[in-house]
């Protein structure tokens, strides 16, 4: 399995943890979790992103770094649903 593939299995699992799981310690822990990844994986993906357009142009590829925003986006909307949820 290669890298980009498990970042995207990733970002996979982020979203059924922000929108399909409801409640509970374990889904803020994997939210968390997910959050500081999703931080990594943008950074790292965008330095990726940055260097192989300048020194590899065929090899370059934005999945890692749309994988760690996607997370990212997905753990805010996780949080706000959270939010929404505890004001009922």
């Amino acid at each position: 399995m290669s890298f980009k593939t498990l970042t995207v299995l990733l970002a996979t699992a982020a979203c059924a943890n922000a929108f399909a799981w409801r409640e509970g310690v374990p889904r803020a822990i994997l939210l968390y979790l997910f959050q500081a990844l999703g931080v990594v994986l943008a950074l790292l993906g965008g330095f990726s992103y940055w260097w192989d357009s300048g020194m590899r142009p065929g090899q370059k590829s934005a999945v890692v770094m749309v994988s760690g925003l996607v997370m990212l986006a997905v753990s805010v909307a996780g949080m706000l649903r959270s939010a929404g949820d505890d004001w009922d």
